[in-house]
């Protein structure tokens, strides 16, 4: 016979685990414009280094809040497809495009993670915004993502990078940098190239009259992935400590490294993939 108690903790279990991972994303969307910032990065990027490159097409690889998507489909007014784990951001993104009145667009769809995904179709301009640490390093799924990108194409590949912030202070734990995942590609032979960005932290965004905002308790606690009453106090001493004297030096900082991969590229074709 299995006690009572047991059998209401089992059954709770899964629901409570769905909230706390529900309540990390809330946090992370919180915190997302002063501490994370991916969406100005990639658009000053993408002017920067594409030009007058219009793509028609465009597919993201976990488009999350898909600011950075909406963004491009409004300038370019190009297809759209995607493939999103969470049905939560399913949602936000199909609210959000047919309030831009973009539905249109959205020519492929996906609600699952992208190992379970068939592409049918190529794309001009393929995005990996900071969802790649789901795959790790898994040739068979860049692969997957390479192959579907059409000649002449753009792949952009970012994740956060050994020297950021939050990464050297250890709140982000077991978990690849730029710079592994860019050698690792080097080890395949896929040839691609390496931008640095980067994204001051305004002080007042992490501390306030010496204590840390609801936003710096919000990513500590999405990149560890427990709430940050769950930190101990020696942890969340810790965290403050490191964040104030970084601070009082050079200042916060967040560093991610784009892997930018060019479709019809030989290394690309070489490796058996089809663009």
């Amino acid at each position: 016979m299995i006690p009572a108690r047991l059998k209401f903790l089992a059954q709770w279990r899964r629901p409570l685990a769905r909230w706390r991972r529900g309540r990390l994303w809330q946090l992370y969307d919180q915190a997302y414009d002063p501490l994370v910032g991916h969406t100005a990065l990639h658009l000053d990027w993408i002017a920067k280094h594409l030009g007058d490159w219009r793509p028609q097409s465009v597919f993201s690889v976990g488009p999350g809040r898909a600011e950075l998507e909406l963004a491009l489909c409004s300038e370019y007014d190009c297809e759209f497809g995607y493939a999103e784990t969470y049905s939560r951001y399913c949602r936000t993104l199909e609210r959000r495009f047919r309030r831009a009145n973009l539905a249109r667009n959205i020519v492929q769809r996906h609600q699952g993670g992208f190992q379970a995904f068939q592409p049918t179709r190529g794309y001009d301009l393929i995005l990996a915004i900071h969802s790649w640490y789901a795959f790790g390093q898994d040739g068979s799924q860049l692969r997957k993502a390479l192959g579907m990108l059409s000649d002449g194409g753009s792949f952009l590949l970012t994740v956060t990078c050994d020297d950021d912030f939050f990464f050297q202070n250890e709140v982000r734990q077991q978990v690849f940098s730029a710079q592994q995942l860019s050698q690792w590609s080097n080890d395949l032979g896929l040839d691609h190239e390496f931008h640095l960005l980067r994204l001051p932290v305004a002080a007042h965004d992490l501390i306030v009259d010496e204590e840390l905002t609801e936003e710096a308790r919000g990513i500590a606690s999405f990149l560890r992935a427990r709430l940050w009453r769950d930190f101990s106090a020696s942890e969340k001493a810790d965290f403050q400590e490191d964040i104030m004297e970084a601070i009082a030096g050079a200042g916060v900082e967040r560093r991610y490294g784009l892997l930018h991969f060019r479709g019809g590229d030989p290394s690309i074709r070489d490796s058996g993939i089809k663009g």
